[in-house]
């Protein structure tokens, strides 16, 4: 509980060792860390024991620490993809996913599940109905066409650009592609 994508914890709870990581490649660096940190420390033919000293839990950076949406924690979100969506809805979801992942560390489950907390990808009437807009706690995601979910995927990229720490999103924000640029 509480980590992100890249992190990792190693403690001592009980008599049990734990090795957790968030991700398989942060697990692998949590095994790591006890094997070249911990285990390697025993000397062969000696008796070996730990406490809590070993407990560590490694914190990745990321540009943005938290992100809220509508007083909403983006850990809390889902990605919406109807169960009839096209390749290219389900390519623009699992590019989302990795934006996420890369700049805040939260790991959004996609999901044919229109939770309450989601990010939903639906398809605009016209070319000029491209963008994110956000209300009552979710975010939609509209496109036409296959530039329009590529251009989904540079604006946020872009609202992502130079911002650090904390950003909050409250209801009524949006981020709108202007076709005639």
């Amino acid at each position: 509980k509480g980590l992100k994508y890249n992190d990792y914890t190693v403690k001592l709870i009980g008599n049990k060792i734990v090795i957790n990581g968030y991700s398989d490649d942060s697990l692998a660096n949590a095994a790591d860390y006890f094997i070249n940190e911990v285990l390697s420390k025993a000397e062969i033919g000696s008796d070996f024991s730990v406490n809590e000293s070993i407990n560590v839990t490694h914190r990745a950076e990321y540009k943005i620490d938290k992100l809220t949406l509508s007083g909403i924690d983006l850990g809390d979100y889902s990605i919406f993809v109807p169960e009839n969506a096209d390749h290219l809805a389900v390519d623009f979801a699992n590019r989302l996913q990795q934006l996420f992942i890369d700049n805040t560390g939260y790991y959004l489950p996609i999901s044919a599940d229109n939770a309450s907390n989601s990010i939903s990808i639906s398809y605009g009437d016209s070319m000029n109905d491209w963008g994110y807009t956000l209300a009552d706690g979710k975010i939609n995601c509209t496109a036409h066409a296959m530039f329009g979910f590529e251009a989904l995927y540079d604006m946020l990229d872009s609202e992502f650009e130079g911002k650090s720490g904390d950003l909050t999103y409250e209801n009524g924000w949006e981020l709108k592609v202007d076709p005639s640029m």
